[in-house]
């Protein structure tokens, strides 16, 4: 799977780590400047194999996921090989009252693109803190 190429100020912001990347393949503070002003493919090339690596450890480290919207939150745990949802929304009947769904998935496909899907869904990284807080007022409301 590939990832967007990161933008420039997410490069900005991880600025060292894309120095020592380039110092890894063998490109000084020089060769990159030339390489940016007369071979900018090339250049971009660098920017988007670092961009895959920092992805995929962004996807590889990712175990807490959290989506609120208005009616509903949704949290999410991924393990190496399953995962956990815990899905609130507001019932439709009682706005003062939530439906709590529960769910269990075994990942059949690579956990990586699972969790890409979550972020195009709109997730973003969570607590494991956050999470087993959670877990734990719904078994203390039982």
């Amino acid at each position: 799977m590939k990832f967007p190429r990161l933008s420039d100020s997410e490069l900005k912001s991880l600025e060292t780590a894309f120095i020592e990347f380039l110092v890894v393949q063998g490109v000084d503070d020089a060769t990159w400047r030339t390489l940016n002003q007369n071979e900018p493919q090339k250049a971009l090339g660098l920017v988007d194999l670092f961009s895959q690596i920092v992805w995929k450890k962004i996807l590889d480290e990712t175990r807490y996921l959290v989506r609120k919207l208005e009616g509903e939150t949704c949290y999410v745990y991924l393990g190496d090989q399953e995962g956990e949802l815990i899905f609130f929304q507001r019932d439709e009947h009682d706005e003062a009252r939530y439906v709590v769904n529960r769910g269990r998935k075994t990942w059949l496909e690579n956990r990586s693109e699972i969790v890409w899907d979550f972020f195009q869904q709109g997730f973003v990284r969570s607590s494991e803190e956050e999470y087993l807080t959670i877990k734990k007022e719904l078994k203390t409301e039982k």
